[in-house]
């Protein structure tokens, strides 16, 4: 007994310090409640930006040729009569 240092910590240390803990407890629960009330409303509020937009989708015609400008643009001609051919020169 000599050798090792036996530590008594009274009753009132012990209930002091976890009661301590236990209002840590709560905070961090309210603010793990937060935050996931945070991100599902986000997340809500970024749908809601994204669905006012419209989406468009557009089929590929049977040439393959899959554009929804057509006639000339610059040096790119669109169309599905475009052809290496019929291109020429610039």
């Amino acid at each position: 007994m000599d050798d090792e240092k036996v530590f008594s910590v009274s009753y009132v240390v012990y209930e002091s310090s976890m009661s301590r803990e236990e209002r840590t407890i709560k905070r961090l629960f309210v603010a793990l409640i937060l935050t996931i009330v945070f991100l599902v409303g986000t997340n809500v509020a970024w749908v809601l930006y994204i669905s006012q937009y419209e989406v468009y989708d557009y089929d590929q015609d049977g040439d393959g040729i899959n554009n929804v400008n057509f006639g000339d643009q610059g040096f790119l001609r669109n169309g599905a009569g475009s052809s290496d051919s019929e291109e020429g020169t610039w």
